[in-house]
């Protein structure tokens, strides 16, 4: 069994791929928050946020807010999440251009592989491996150079 002393140094040497709890915590408590406000767009980085009677403004280019909770705690505050909930950076679909038969999409070009080709093929499921019969006997699984039996009379 592993030494707790080794667990500390695995985890430690692990990159930070998520915030901290507190941080998860904060940002769950502000995305619920986040879900009364109103955004209206001002242009295609800064949006105004109203909350009740306060209004925001959130730059999404600078990761700014007027509340300053994003720049001083570097955590998305409640105002850029209700931002950020609302893009849509695909766009809508209706707007989307349609594919004609003309731009037909061909397959990947074939790249020969290195190498010596394989002997035989891959048999598909199902086929069955065909064995040679001796011309000698009329058994399988030799032929008449190798057949060591006697000569198949009919």
């Amino acid at each position: 069994m592993p030494s707790s002393a080794s667990n500390h140094n695995f985890f430690r040497l692990q990159p930070q791929l998520l915030p901290p709890p507190t941080s998860r915590y904060l940002i769950v408590y502000f995305l619920l928050l986040s879900l009364n406000y109103l955004v209206n767009a001002i242009n295609d980085v800064e949006f105004q946020v109203i909350d009740g009677r306060k209004q925001f403004i959130v730059r999404l280019d600078c990761k700014s807010c007027t509340c300053r909770v994003w720049d001083l705690d570097e955590i998305p505050c409640a105002h850029a999440l209700a931002v950020l909930r609302g893009l849509r950076p695909v766009g809508n679909h209706a707007n989307w251009k349609s594919i004609g038969i003309e731009n037909n999409i061909l397959p990947p070009t074939f790249k020969r592989r290195a190498g010596r080709p394989r002997k035989q093929r891959i048999l598909s499921i199902g086929e069955k491996k065909s064995h040679s019969r001796c011309s000698h006997c009329h058994r399988a699984g030799h032929n008449r150079r190798n057949c060591k039996f006697p000569p198949f009379l009919q």
